[in-house]
């Protein structure tokens, strides 16, 4: 059975988004966001990574900035 933990929330407000973290019970730690109506977390990454540290970029863009790390990189 898969497990998913949400943590690591970041608040876009003008776009009344949230980017989070998705820790998996495979080890793996990919990028989501979520509205803030309630709806499931979208990954935005994927694959054998721990991706961390995420931050919307201040303005009117929708940039998101996060740290990656790969096994064996």
């Amino acid at each position: 059975m898969l497990t998913i933990k949400v943590s690591h929330l970041d608040l876009q407000q003008q776009r009344r988004l949230i980017a989070c973290t998705k820790t998996y019970s495979n080890i793996t730690v990919n990028i989501a966001t979520m509205p803030l109506d309630g709806a499931r977390p979208f990954d935005m990454t994927e694959g054998d990574s721990i991706d961390l540290a995420l931050r919307w970029m201040p303005g009117e863009r929708q940039l998101l900035v996060y740290s990656v790390s790969r096994p064996g990189a």
